[in-house]
């Protein structure tokens, strides 16, 4: 019967260590995120969920509020430029940030748990959160957090989530950005993939020439800055890789802009660098094009495009 009695103890301090303070679980001590959540999901106090439409990984854990339990939604690092050190938390309180669902509660509980929230800012240290009871009822552009109550349904909306940051967390992103930046090259950044070139003898000696660079394809998901235009030239080589022909340096405005929202690997039939050019095949400033086409019609051909410059949206450039 003791043995029974310790069991049952045991049992039930077991369950209620699962029921943990949110706010004592976040640690911003230079901790890496991977190894936080192994510890988390081991211990039993969070759980994976599911992923967002970013592929940013929710986790699940609850708090209890006069006697009921409330499901508690985690994000860590939702920021690419976060890395792997945990800086970034969002919390999302009886709201599935996912679909974005809440259950009933009532509006004992909802003052509760706000009570709960405001009573537990404090205890993270170096974050960008302040104790501030007005935040849960006032839409301010400072604000991070909003909690609204509807009293007809009785249902506690999470409309945005608590976020919780290391202090020196935008300094910190912005010196990543600035070091990206000072770092970045071309090669790093984008490509022209499958470039192509083609004659068709018209008529007398008039040929035209048509040239695709091929595809932009962005490279580096970590570039913030709008890309809305290049300059690249194009190669025609033979098969011992000798060059037959080089163009002029030719500028391309990029009919769909690449942004940070457009993620590295995606193409668009209408970001192809297409040309055409219509010349005399007689005319010696086009001799080494007409020697590339009379070459090509008896033996194989290699085409390379390569980026000379990219200009960003925000006035800057990177050359090669």
């Amino acid at each position: 019967m003791k043995k029974l009695f310790v069991l049952i103890c045991l049992l039930i301090f077991s369950c209620k260590t699962k029921q943990e303070n949110i706010f004592e679980i976040i640690d911003f001590n230079g901790q890496k995120v991977e190894p936080f959540v192994e510890k988390m999901m081991k211990e039993g106090r969070i759980s994976y969920f599911r992923e967002d439409y970013s592929e940013n990984k929710i986790y699940k854990s609850s708090i209890e509020i006069r006697g009921s339990i409330l499901p508690v939604y985690l994000k860590f690092n939702v920021n690419k430029y976060d890395f792997n050190v945990l800086k970034h938390v969002e919390i999302y309180y009886n709201s599935d940030p996912f679909i974005g669902f809440s259950d009933s509660v009532s509006e004992s509980k909802y003052i509760a748990l706000k009570y709960h929230i405001n009573e537990n800012l404090g205890r993270i240290k170096d974050t960008v959160i302040n104790k501030n009871e007005n935040l849960f009822f006032e839409k301010r552009k400072d604000t991070v957090f909003h909690l609204e109550y509807d009293e007809k349904d009785f249902i506690l909306k999470n409309k945005e989530p608590l976020i919780i940051r290391s202090k020196n967390y935008l300094q910190e992103i912005k010196k990543t950005k600035d070091t990206l930046i000072k770092n970045q090259t071309i090669k790093n950044l984008l490509k022209l993939s499958h470039p192509y070139v083609s004659w068709e003898v018209k008529r007398n000696n008039l040929v035209e020439f048509s040239l695709d660079g091929g595809y932009v394809v962005k490279l580096d998901k970590y570039e913030f800055r709008t890309i809305k235009s290049i300059r690249f030239k194009v190669f025609i080589k033979d098969e011992f890789n000798e060059i037959l022909h080089v163009t002029t340096p030719i500028t391309f405005e990029l009919p769909i802009k690449i942004d940070d929202k457009i993620p590295a690997g995606v193409t668009f039939d209408d970001n192809r660098a297409k040309f055409k050019l219509n010349y005399d095949k007689n005319n010696y400033r086009y001799e080494s094009l007409e020697k590339a086409r009379l070459y090509r019609d008896q033996n194989s051909v290699k085409i390379e495009s390569e980026i000379l410059a990219i200009a960003f949206e925000d006035g800057t450039v990177l050359k090669k």
